[in-house]
């Protein structure tokens, strides 16, 4: 099975991160993928402020037309799309990730556990966290699903572990100190903490991130896509670049 995972920039309005996914979905469908994965809040972004009325306006509903888009995307293509956004649900804010299959099911639903990606002083009911972790049989096989700093909470890993997934994906927005030797930081001092979560899964890992091109702040979402098999890194796309990073997931 090939699956593209995109390293996708951020875009702060809905409609062009929209337009931008379909590009890459097209792509992903030129190069015969079966399966394509946006990063955590591909829509909608993460700059949660905790003030509802602001942070409710880059949500979007399951039935909103923007997810409908992508829904359909997966039909006329026949692939299926997987992408992280924020999600109003019953008045709620969560941080979520959903996967169309290629007949346009929703193949996963999946609410973000960890709280990193709420500021410590949201308090309001208004913004939620699930409960329930990211396991689904799919017709792409049984699927585990972590969003971001998930993979740190030692609860939510075993659940998943004793669930039996045939594989992981992990959506990030995480951002990373750019200054000189940014890569070779990551590489040496950064992702080896990743690494030693994925050995535990012991399982298939792909993952994506985000990325900010054009940012002058240092401190930026850093982008990067890695598959994980058997703990070692069998592919990647270097940090602060955007594109796809396409791989056969279960080929021996």
């Amino acid at each position: 099975m090939k699956i593209s995972a995109c390293v996708f920039p951020v875009l702060e309005k809905i409609d062009q991160a929209i337009a931008s996914m379909h590009r890459y979905i097209e792509e992903a469908n030129a190069q015969k993928s079966d399966l394509i994965i946006f990063p955590e809040a591909a829509l909608g972004g993460l700059n949660i402020t905790g003030i509802y009325t602001q942070d409710s306006q880059n949500c979007l509903a399951m039935d909103s037309s923007e997810v409908k888009s992508l829904q359909q995307k997966a039909i006329q293509y026949s692939i299926g799309i997987g992408f992280g956004f924020l999600e109003k649900e019953k008045g709620c804010i969560y941080d979520s990730f959903v996967l169309f299959d290629k007949f346009g099911q929703i193949a996963v639903h999946y609410h973000r556990i960890s709280r990193g990606w709420l500021p410590s002083e949201v308090t309001s009911n208004d913004y939620a966290c699930g409960n329930i972790p990211g396991i689904a049989d799919t017709i792409y096989g049984k699927i585990g699903v972590l969003i971001c700093g998930d993979l740190f909470e030692p609860e939510i890993l075993n659940c998943l572990i004793q669930a039996e997934p045939d594989f992981y994906l992990h959506i990030m927005a995480r951002s990373f100190p750019c200054r000189d030797d940014f890569q070779k930081n990551w590489d040496e001092e950064e992702f080896p903490f990743y690494l030693n979560e994925y050995q535990k899964l012991g399982k298939p890992i792909m993952v994506c991130n985000c990325v900010e091109e054009n940012a002058i702040e240092e401190e930026r979402y850093c982008g990067g896509a890695w598959f994980i098999k058997g703990n070692r890194i069998i592919n990647r796309m270097p940090l602060l670049q955007t594109g796809l990073l396409n791989v056969e997931l279960l080929s021996e």
